[in-house]
């Protein structure tokens, strides 16, 4: 194993000092490439990681490169010692920490006395002295003090005239009163336990005129206030003509509305129609009725007496039949409540064998629906259509 060497300041030098005396090539000395370490080239040949004592795990530096570095550092936050075996740069912060704090401290001058003040505080107290009423001198306020400046001098708190006393020494005593009052100097109306009414030619300053202001009055303030009100426009009433006297609200009015004051017949009074006693009729045609004969509530119509509707002459192209193979015939005079019932003229063709046309109605439309497009128009001369029972 390769013995390692630890070198001093003064085994350095030594070394140094052999190595210049065995030769006289050239010699350089560097940082090593680990800290705590030197290089030393020696004729070209490199020795480097030579320990050197004292520096640790620090690095190399020449004197030279720490003569001209400028170290920098950042001041610490708050106060604290130094402690051995910290980095330069954490001790120079402490220290400029240490620093500021100090100037700061120094350039106080609440903190810190000046010789004046010492001077006045020690003859402050050199004088000092207590109160045995200390108490009471502290209740005292300016507002107090300026009062009692303002008493006059001789004054006497809480003196009570006395109209009897007669003592001119005493402070109750009342000087120059009246021994009588003269009773002309009273009026009589002063001496009234009550105070006295006046007329009104006794008011003086009183106004001319009153300038009414807007106000309101309640019912009850109105003395003679109607129990009722007449209707500037009085209502007029008359039954089939007849008048029935007016009606203004001032009193209360009651008429008697009935059948004979309008004219109209008696709840017992027949009509002036005749029933028809005929039994109602299930089929057949029915007889048309007369003005002086109804039929009675019972009765029914014949099937084919009710709502038939004729239509002719209706041509509905081939053309006209969609691709869903429907066409469509509009008439007002059809109802959505009638079947088609289909009468043709003499040689006209049904519409059943005309490409097997179905027809329906709606409200005023006939709609055919073909299960084939028929080859040619589709003639029709006459259309009955009637309602269903």
């Amino acid at each position: 194993m390769k013995k390692q060497q630890f070198l001093d300041n003064e085994g350095l030098n030594v070394l140094v000092n052999e190595i210049v005396e065995a030769t006289i090539q050239s010699l350089s000395i560097s940082a090593g490439t680990n800290n705590g370490t030197i290089k030393l080239t020696i004729d070209g040949t490199v020795h480097d990681n030579i320990s050197v004592k004292g520096l640790g795990s620090a690095a190399y530096v020449s004197k030279d490169t720490f003569a001209a570095s400028s170290p920098t550092f950042t001041q610490a936050a708050t106060l604290s010692n130094i402690i051995s075996g910290e980095s330069f740069t954490i001790m120079l912060g402490k220290i400029a920490k240490s620093m500021a704090d100090f100037i700061t401290h120094k350039a106080d001058a609440i903190t810190h006395l000046t010789a004046a003040e010492r001077t006045n505080w020690n003859d402050a107290n050199s004088k000092k002295h207590t109160h045995s009423n200390k108490a009471v001198i502290d209740t005292l306020t300016q507002a107090m003090i300026e009062k009692l400046n303002s008493v006059a001098s001789g004054a006497e708190v809480n003196v009570q005239a006395d109209w009897s006393a007669t003592d001119i020494t005493s402070d109750a005593y009342i000087k120059n009163k009246p021994t009588a009052l003269p009773a002309s100097d009273v009026s009589s109306w002063a001496k009234s336990a009550k105070k006295p009414s006046y007329a009104w030619n006794e008011i003086t300053d009183k106004p001319s005129s009153f300038t009414p202001i807007t106000h309101t009055h309640t019912k009850s303030q109105i003395t003679d206030f109607p129990s009722s009100i007449k209707n500037p426009n009085a209502l007029t009433l008359s039954l089939n003509g007849t008048s029935q006297g007016g009606y203004d609200g001032s009193t209360a009015k009651t008429i008697n509305v009935t059948a004979a004051s309008i004219g109209a017949a008696a709840t017992s009074h027949g009509t002036h129609v005749t029933y028809s006693s005929t039994p109602p009729k299930i089929a057949g045609n029915a007889a048309v009725g007369t003005a002086s004969t109804v039929s009675r509530s019972d009765h029914v119509h014949p099937k084919q007496t009710i709502c038939d509707t004729i239509l002719e002459n209706i041509t509905i192209t081939a053309a006209s039949f969609s691709t869903s193979l429907v066409a469509t015939y509009s008439n007002s005079s059809i109802l959505d409540t009638q079947v088609p019932d289909v009468f043709f003229a003499k040689d006209s063709i049904a519409v059943a064998s005309k490409a097997g046309i179905t027809v329906e109605t709606a409200a005023g439309q006939l709609k055919l629906t073909a299960k084939k497009a028929p080859t040619a128009d589709l003639v029709i001369e006459t259309l009955f259509l009637r309602n269903t029972i």
